[in-house]
């Protein structure tokens, strides 16, 4: 991970993500279509850097080639490896489903055990969940 002022806070680098799912698809391709499928926006969820690779030049004798970088967002790297379809992304997929469990148990425990908190809500529009005391404790 990295840090990008463009999108503030922590990135993934497209690239890592793209192995780490064991993904089988052509890199800029495979890119360009999860950006797509997760209707990622550029500025907000990613951003591009572009760079020039010298390895050819001792190779071919001509200039380097241009290269693309995708810096994530984490939640944007969530939501792509989530929606991958590899074998990878469903281990992913399963991980957050458990930790969003055991926060759902976490908080009836918590509103059972504290009676100033028993009103508390479950934010069921979003996968996360927004726990606040209705009584405003």
């Amino acid at each position: 991970m990295s840090k990008s002022a463009n999108i503030g806070g922590e990135t993934v680098n497209a690239r890592d993500l793209h192995a780490g799912l064991e993904s089988k698809a052509d890199y800029s391709t495979w890119f360009k279509t999860q950006a797509e499928r997760a209707r990622l926006k550029e500025g907000k969820d990613f951003v591009v850097v572009e760079s020039l690779l010298h390895k050819d030049v001792e190779q071919t004798k001509r200039g380097g080639s241009n290269r693309k970088d995708y810096f994530l967002t984490i939640e944007a790297a969530k939501h792509i490896a989530m929606m991958s379809g590899t074998e990878k992304g469903y281990e992913v997929r399963d991980y957050f489903i458990a930790r969003e469990k055991q926060a759902i148990e976490l908080e009836r425990r918590l509103a059972a055990s504290r009676p100033e908190r028993r009103e508390l809500r479950i934010d069921r529009a979003c996968p996360l969940l927004s726990i606040e005391s209705i009584a405003g404790a």
